[in-house]
């Protein structure tokens, strides 16, 4: 991917107003790298790392390895001193009972290089307390794990679609589509959009959840996934 090569960068904009932002008011960003080789790692002799989101370059081979990051860009902060992109979630495992770990510690270490080559290591340390009570640190953290459980459930229904249309478990990418040769990796064909009762049911739970959500995030920027669910659960097959 671009991605993979050092300086490189891309976005993706939706609107007119996003791309004059993007080579305008944000130009200086995006042609100015940080730091290079960034590495993010957990150290954690209680859990192990079960999956991580946001970090497309995560391989489950390497648990600890959470992030890597070939060039990290610099991104704008409004007048509170926010910035509004990406996050990074962890699903973390525990080795032993919950009830051993009530309270622990863990250790995140990052590495990067700077623009001649030097490397530089940062460590902290977070002390976990374990309850039963639901707490998000700042609302981005509870709009993310919104968001992960949304895309999750829309992942987990089209794949059993698909599996129930060629009527075998999914193996790799190849559902026995036909002309499968001619994609690449990540390609699929197109198949009839299919809504089967268990998953209606199950749509119209979580979109209590997510409305939910919404309410106590307040962001309405939300409202374009309430709409697909919307039309999910509508659609007559």
């Amino acid at each position: 991917s671009i991605t993979k090569h050092r300086c490189a960068n891309y976005f993706s904009v939706h609107d007119s107003k996003k791309f004059l932002q993007l080579l305008d008011k944000d130009f200086d960003l995006i042609l100015t790298p940080l730091v290079f080789n960034v590495k993010m790692k957990l150290e954690s002799d209680l859990f192990d790392v079960e999956q991580v989101y946001g970090s497309p370059e995560w391989n489950q081979d390497k648990h600890d390895e959470l992030i890597t990051i070939n060039t990290l860009f610099p991104s704008r902060t409004d007048n509170n001193d926010c910035t509004r992109g990406g996050i990074v979630l962890l699903k973390l495992k525990p080795r032993r009972s919950l009830l051993d770990l009530l309270n622990t510690t863990m250790c995140f270490s990052v590495t990067y290089e700077n623009r001649l080559g030097q490397t530089y290591e940062n460590k902290q340390s977070i002390d976990i307390h374990m309850n039963n009570k639901i707490h998000y640190a700042n609302s981005g953290i509870q709009k993310a794990i919104v968001l992960v459980n949304y895309v999750t459930l829309l992942k987990t229904w089209i794949n059993h679609e698909r599996e129930q249309k060629y009527n075998k478990r999914k193996i790799l990418f190849n559902l026995n589509e036909q002309n499968i040769e001619k994609l690449s990796d990540w390609e699929r064909q197109s198949t009839p959009l299919i809504i089967s009762k268990q998953f209606r049911e199950q749509f119209k739970i979580f979109r209590n959840y997510f409305q939910l959500g919404i309410i106590e995030l307040n962001d309405k920027d939300l409202e374009q996934e309430m709409k697909i669910l919307n039309k999910l659960i509508d659609y007559e097959n």
